[in-house]
């Protein structure tokens, strides 16, 4: 009674041999896409933390174009930081940074400030004591960067 299970065997070492190359591309891919995520993951969980935090503390705020304030405010300041971001990560480079720091805080108290249409004369020294020292110290940053080289 002894059977020849050679074929048997050819066939589940043809199986394991499959299974094992679908489970090592599986977790290539795994890698790969956490590898990404790795990277992306960071950007996602601030927005996202972000328009959570303005949806909180705005959305019983004033409304400008129908959308909260801090919203649009939060948008822009994203909007500005995405844009510097590209040409600093092709070039390696964060020589401007300090200098887009400024910038944003310029726009955001600007926007703030021209929305508000009863505005008094506190809300305006305050936007322009951000204003004078945004710009100060903008300058002073870029200037010591640029110096440095």
């Amino acid at each position: 009674m002894n059977k020849d299970y050679s074929n048997t065997r050819k066939w589940l070492y043809f199986l394991l041999i499959r299974w094992y190359r679908l489970l090592w591309v599986l977790s290539l891919k795994f890698w790969i896409i956490l590898l990404m995520l790795k990277r992306i993951l960071p950007f996602i969980v601030i927005v996202g933390f972000t328009a959570l935090f303005s949806y909180v503390l705005g959305h019983n705020s004033r409304k400008y174009f129908n959308l909260p304030m801090l919203w649009l405010l939060m948008a822009l300041s994203l909007v500005i930081q995405i844009f510097a971001f590209i040409p600093a990560a092709i070039f390696n480079t964060e020589r401007f940074y300090d200098l887009v720091g400024a910038l944003t805080s310029l726009s955001l108290t600007s926007l703030a400030l021209f929305s508000n249409e009863k505005a008094d004369l506190h809300e305006y020294l305050s936007a322009l004591l951000i204003v004078v020292w945004s710009m100060r110290l903008g300058v002073f940053l870029f200037s010591r960067i640029i110096k440095k080289g």
